[in-house]
């Protein structure tokens, strides 16, 4: 009977066996993956019309218990909250939740159907409680939450059809604290603001429009508030609240086992879900809601309009604010806050939902959406102005999580297929161009387990990659410039106008429909790729003078359109596009 490793919690100090099975890629690190690749069991969403159908099958599910949510939370807190409000207060938390379990179920399932005769060690694993949005992130991508979850799943479902080995060892999820010197400058940081928010206050609080996390740079936000008569609200006194609340309450099981209640369950996993939801469910929609309602009323502000591109994410705070805002008229406008191709499966439109519009770069492709041009590029004009150096092939790669998050972004069994084309990649270069070959990797990639910058430190060259730069220091020196995922770094890189190219990898990024026709166009010019060997063909044609390509009449006539359609750009006229619509909304309010 051989030992099946559910995680990399116990392998920690590398006791594999030859044997061994491994439930996902994420127990091994990149040698261990291709050594024992034959004894790793497939991962479920692999099979793209797989996830394709189960998305599709979450989003009602999210939207059954949601609606259940939100009718208890009404009655139990005696408001009148439309489900916008609570959607802003617990999105994405319940779609990232529903997601993550339906996944972690689906890797057992699939496990349990290869006939393979299994054991496994289980562990006491403790303090993988979580309070809040970020908190539940952290622990969704650690070896000690998926062990937990995996041992409960096999608890609740298929103990009768594996040999469970207890053992005495026991985890704990370590969480990182502020040390006394950070306490001491924070406190510091926190009596200045103080003041300087009670002064803002004061002078913006008839404010019509306020902006948080905008995107826009400073010269056009404080000039887009001068037409708006207004004087710019630059605080963000949310981030406070968060920080300082730290006393949660403890969770009232009495009162969370009546949620839910008036849900059809339909299988074995909505059983499991619903159960593991009740205890879950984080204490800011049902115990602490009350005292987070008294630390909001202290931001005295009255806006007709708000605007958020990425504090209505996490800020338990400001999303509860917001909520209330919005439940007595208060507008909402969500801003995208980055982007290229819009993804197939977007976060079930979560912002679309909650929001009066949600403000997109890309074409509009969802009623509540509008494109307008964008602001966080209004200063990438021209190359003029910086100090453009171009030496280097750069490439510009993704952040991986070993463990899925949602299914919008890279699910955990796209590793290898990333890794088995950066190799490629750099292989099939002219040795000239290797030569020049520089990588920058995601800086929120630091996964110690799979380690990519060790791995491609090794296996490509110690030099290869760029660690020492800001983004806008790797455009500059880019002779080439190649992004490998459809994402922010493409559309700056073009707008600024750096000779680029896409490379969309079919297995692993699901790109929506609406993005069809631009997308045929930019590989036309061979600006976009999804073929790993003709894009190395093609770089190995243009290095010796990129500029030959990139200025052709064909490709700066598609470079415009992605202009126009992923960015709404086509005119010099960008900010009076946001002045005009801000003016619009204004007069619609009067």
């Amino acid at each position: 009977m051989r030992l099946l490793h559910l995680t990399n919690l116990r392998n920690k100090n590398r006791n594999i066996k030859k044997n061994d099975f491994f439930l996902g890629n994420w127990c091994l690190n990149i040698t261990e993956n291709y050594k024992y690749k034959d004894n790793i069991i497939p991962y479920h969403w692999e099979d793209l019309k797989k996830q394709s159908k189960d998305y599709f099958y979450l989003e009602k599910l999210h939207k059954r218990i949601s609606n259940s949510l939100y009718s208890f939370l009404n009655s139990f807190h005696n408001i009148k909250y439309t489900n916008k409000s609570w959607g802003v207060i617990n999105e994405p938390f319940l779609q990232y939740y529903v997601t993550v379990l339906y996944d972690r179920w689906e890797i057992l399932k699939k496990t349990f159907k290869t006939n393979k005769k299994f054991q496994i060690n289980f562990y006491e694993i403790k303090n993988i409680d979580f309070n809040n949005l970020d908190n539940f992130i952290n622990l969704v991508l650690s070896d000690e939450w998926n062990e937990y979850i995996f041992q409960s799943i096999i608890n609740y479902n298929y103990k009768k059809k594996i040999k469970v080995n207890h053992k005495f060892n026991e985890f704990r999820y370590s969480k990182s604290k502020k040390t006394n010197n950070e306490t001491v400058t924070y406190n510091f940081k926190n009596n200045f603001f103080e003041i300087c928010n009670k002064v803002f206050n004061i002078i913006t609080k008839k404010n019509s429009f306020v902006f948080f996390e905008h995107y826009f740079d400073r010269k056009n936000f404080i000039l887009l508030n001068m037409k708006l008569s207004q004087i710019p609200y630059f605080l963000n006194p949310f981030k406070k609240f968060d920080k300082d609340f730290q006393n949660y309450s403890k969770k009232n099981f009495l009162i969370r086992e009546k949620l839910f209640n008036n849900v059809k369950l339909n299988n074995d996993f909505e059983k499991f879900l619903i159960l593991n939801l009740k205890k879950d469910l984080p204490t800011f929609i049902i115990e602490d809601f009350n005292q987070i309602q008294k630390n909001i009323d202290k931001i005295d502000l009255k806006p007709k309009f708000i605007f958020s591109g990425g504090l209505h994410w996490s800020n338990q705070h400001f999303k509860h604010w917001l909520a209330k805002k919005m439940s007595k008229g208060t507008k909402f406008i969500s801003l995208e806050h980055g982007g290229s191709f819009p993804y197939k499966h977007p976060y079930f439109f979560f912002e679309e939902k909650n929001s009066d519009k949600f403000i997109t770069w890309f074409s509009k492709y969802h009623k509540n959406q509008k494109q307008l041009p964008a602001q966080k590029l209004f200063g990438y004009n021209s190359l003029d102005k910086f100090n453009y150096q171009p030496v280097y092939c750069n490439l510009i790669i993704d952040r991986f999580m070993r463990y899925t998050l949602d299914l919008a972004q890279p699910v955990s069994g796209n590793y290898y297929e990333f890794i088995n084309d950066l190799i490629f990649f750099n292989k099939k270069l002219n040795f000239k161009i290797q030569k020049y070959l520089k990588i920058k990797i995601h800086p929120a990639d630091k996964d110690k387990l799979w380690n990519t910058k060790k791995f491609l430190k090794k296996k490509i060259n110690k030099n290869v990659l760029i660690e020492n730069k800001n983004l806008q220091e790797v455009f500059l020196d880019s002779k080439l410039l190649i992004c490998f995922y459809p994402e922010t770094t493409f559309s700056e890189s073009m707008k600024l106008g750096i000779p680029t190219i896409l490379y969309v990898s079919p297995k692993i990024y699901k790109i929506h429909q609406i993005s069809k026709n631009l997308y045929k166009k930019l590989k036309d010019a061979n600006l976009l790729f999804d073929d790993i060997d003709l894009l190395t063909k093609h770089i190995n044609n243009i290095w010796d003078d990129p500029l030959i390509w990139w200025n052709s009449e064909k490709s700066v006539k598609k470079r415009k359109l992605f202009e126009k359609v992923a960015l709404g750009i086509d005119k010099k006229d960008s900010f009076d596009k946001w002045k005009n619509y801000l003016f619009k909304l204004k007069s619609q309010n009067d």
